[in-house]
Order: C-alpha cells, then structure tokens, then sequence
C-alpha cells in the first residue's frame, strides 16, 4: 500500500502555506541561510516546517530532542525566554513565554507536539524527512500532524515579538 500525503486545502494552516509558496516560487529553495534571513523567519512559516519536517521524530522512540533544541535556539536567537523540562533528555519539553503588560487580559497558550508516528513499511512518493517543496506544497511527514502547525505557531510566536499584542502573556508550549 502506498501512502501518499496529498495535502488538500481544507485547514486554515495548510491554505496559509499554500497560497504562501504559489506568492514565492523560486525564493523558497534557499532555507534560513543568512543572518538577515534568519532575523525575518517568522514572515516564511513554509521554510521552518521544511526545516521541522528534517528532524526525524519518530515515535517511538521519539528523539526530539534535536527538533527541540532547533526550536530552542530560534527562539532564544530572538531574546524570548524559554525552559526545557524533560524525564529524559531525548524527549524534551519546551516552554516559551512572551509577556505583553496588559495585566487585565488572560494569556493565550500555543500548544503542539513534534513526534509523528512511523514511516516504517510505507512507501512515499517523496522522502518523508526532506521537507521538499513539490508543485506548491511541502511534502514530509508531520507536514499536517503536526509540524505544519507548529511552524505556523512559531511565526507568530516570533511575530508578537515584534508587535504590540493585547494579551497578559503569550506562552508557547511544545513537547512529546
């Protein structure tokens, strides 16, 4: 049997990147490389799910802790707080807060999780752990469940940042 994701435009997320990758064809080869590019990732959701979409999180055994630290370091590279919690240093936890001064509104959480389950036994039409840009779509495992998502939670996590935001505190919670 194969196993063939084919995206299809149904959820906000996945719609987002789609029309995000038709708007840059061509630019979208060149992942994260120079510094100035780093410092506007959060403006390209599509170049950090193909770059979450190389760590190899399979669960079991889970293994993300390099993803996490990946994550880590984005975050930190832009002077957000965040702690790592974890019963094993191969399954971490991370948290990141961002806070805003407006004490008379409830905070928001950002919640995700970046193992995917096996590709053991499936063939694929492209590699899973490439993260390739293919006719307008990114195409991996965890692409939909869940690191698309969570690319789409960093970009705004980042964005806020930047922006003034009406919310007690922004927390970003990712784990296994």
């Amino acid at each position: 049997m194969a196993v063939v994701l084919k995206p299809l435009l149904v959820t906000s997320t996945l719609g987002c990147f789609k029309k995000y990758l038709d708007h840059n064809k061509g630019y979208m080869e060149s992942i994260m490389e120079s510094s100035d590019n780093r410092l506007t990732i959060y403006q390209r959701p599509a170049e950090i799910l193909q770059r979450l979409i190389q760590f190899d999180t399979t669960n079991p055994p889970g293994n993300e802790g390099p993803c996490i630290s990946f994550i880590n370091d984005l975050l930190t590279e832009f002077q957000i707080d965040t702690t790592i919690l974890s019963r094993t240093p191969e399954r971490p936890n991370l948290i990141a807060r961002l806070r805003s001064g407006q004490q008379k509104v409830s905070p928001l959480l950002l919640y995700g999780h970046v193992d995917v389950v096996t590709t053991k036994n499936q063939e694929w039409k492209h590699p899973p752990f490439e993260g390739r840009l293919h006719d307008g779509y990114i195409w991996g495992r965890g692409s939909l469940d869940m690191k698309g998502g969570i690319a789409m939670m960093l970009s705004a996590f980042l964005r806020s940042k930047f922006a003034t935001f009406y919310l007690n505190s922004l927390y970003l919670m990712l784990g296994d």
